[in-house]
């Protein structure tokens, strides 16, 4: 609960934080940065849908 609630702070004020934080550095976490970095609100939506709505990493 308390980890969503930052990552939901983080996905607004950081996105590519928000990112690195639900995934690790990987490919999302560079094309959420380009997002970021070109348009604001892409990566915030770019991160949301990294955080809370894909697929968890198989280990």
């Amino acid at each position: 609960m308390c980890l969503s609630l930052i990552l939901v702070i983080l996905c607004f004020v950081c996105p590519p934080l928000a990112v690195l934080f639900a995934r690790g550095c990987d490919v999302h976490l560079l094309l959420n940065i380009i997002f970021t970095v070109l348009v604001w609100v892409p990566g915030i939506i770019h991160a949301i849908y990294v955080c809370f709505y894909f697929e968890p990493r198989q280990t």
